[in-house]
């Protein structure tokens, strides 16, 4: 629990640069490709942070 409300208050603090977004979605792949048991949680949280419109749809 506690490691959820820190994950929390660290997205929220992310500035919207292109270098940290870029920083922050290699992590994010990094996490998905070598835990699979995390995947699901890794592409929640790149989607959520990204612009949706830059997102394919289909």
């Amino acid at each position: 629990m506690a490691a959820r409300a820190g994950w929390s208050l660290t997205t929220e603090r992310v500035v919207k640069s292109p270098e940290v977004q870029w920083t922050m979605n290699c992590s994010l792949a990094e996490i998905g490709i070598h835990f699979p048991k995390h995947r699901k949680r890794a592409l929640a949280v790149g989607y959520n942070r990204q612009d949706s419109s830059n997102i394919p749809k289909g």
